[in-house]
């Protein structure tokens, strides 16, 4: 029973990722590839300048990763909170006529599920808010 649980959080987290990825880091990836591409295009410029401005259009696509692996950090020590709260639950509501698997269908299964909207939600307004995305 729990380990179903962890199966369908780990196949949403794998969904999550994977739609970030598409919806907007493949596009910032994008725009980092073609933006070194005019970099490398500009004879006149050094190789110091050259790598300078390789380096900068880099810039947004690592803001971009290290904006969402933020939230995924932050999402995955909820959901470890969440789990050990739930995990308090469950012993609280086990009793002798009451098995752990019991306790678990009580409240468990539900949690980390529900939970992935906050993520996804964060990186949405932040592409809303800010420039972390193009």
């Amino acid at each position: 029973m729990v380990e179903q649980a962890q199966v369908r959080i780990q196949e949403a987290m794998t969904a999550l990722v994977d739609d970030l990825d598409k919806t907007y880091l493949r596009g910032i990836q994008r725009a980092m590839h073609l933006c070194a591409a005019v970099c490398c295009e500009k004879t006149e410029n050094s190789v110091d300048q050259v790598h300078r401005c390789i380096e900068s259009c880099s810039t947004p696509l690592t803001q971009a990763q290290s904006f969402v692996q933020n939230e995924l950090s932050q999402f995955q020590e909820r959901l470890q909170r969440c789990v050990m709260t739930c995990q308090d639950r469950v012993r609280d509501q086990v009793t002798a006529d009451t098995s752990e698997a019991q306790g678990w269908r009580l409240g468990a299964l539900n949690l980390g599920k529900s939970l992935l909207v906050a993520p996804a939600a964060a990186v949405h307004r932040s592409r809303n808010a800010t420039a972390h995305f193009p």
